[in-house]
């Protein structure tokens, strides 16, 4: 496995990465996982559109999801089953990132991130609000991103 390093001393940042989870009913798409620290524990999560290159895009819708443990952050491979058995699939990594800069707040995410290839991209994200009159066990955290001019 490579070593991440994203600047000359990347031990110190904190760390994002981008899974393609394949379910086992043939669904696919993908999860977003950034530390907020280096060493934290859990990981903000975010699913995306498989079709996305995060990379390059300049506008995308997010759902927001459950946080992870920090160890998909190193993880590819098949998932353990669910608590009832039930299998959940595999995931495998497209992207690792540096996280250069994360600012969240109540509705509002501020990103920078660095790629292995050395690209940095700046993203801010907004809660959609607007849902109406969706029951809550229907509402979904739905986000949408774009890109900033400059890392914070």
């Amino acid at each position: 496995m490579q070593a991440l390093d994203l600047m000359g001393d990347a031990a110190s940042l904190a760390r994002g990465v981008l899974l393609l989870h394949e379910l086992p009913d043939g669904g696919r798409h993908l999860d977003w996982l950034l530390e907020r620290t280096r060493g934290a524990s859990t990981l903000l999560s975010f699913r995306l559109d498989e079709r996305i290159e995060l990379m390059r895009a300049t506008e995308f819708g997010a759902e927001r999801i459950g946080e992870h443990r920090p160890h998909y952050l190193d993880f590819q491979g098949d998932l353990s089953p669910d608590s009832g058995g039930k299998p959940r699939g595999r995931v495998s990594r497209l992207l690792r990132v540096a996280v250069l800069d994360l600012v969240e707040s109540d509705g509002e995410l501020r990103l920078g991130v660095r790629a292995e290839s050395g690209v940095e991209r700046a993203w801010v994200g907004h809660r959609l609000t607007g849902l109406g009159d969706l029951e809550p066990a229907v509402a979904r955290d739905l986000w949408k991103f774009r890109r900033a001019d400059s890392l914070i």
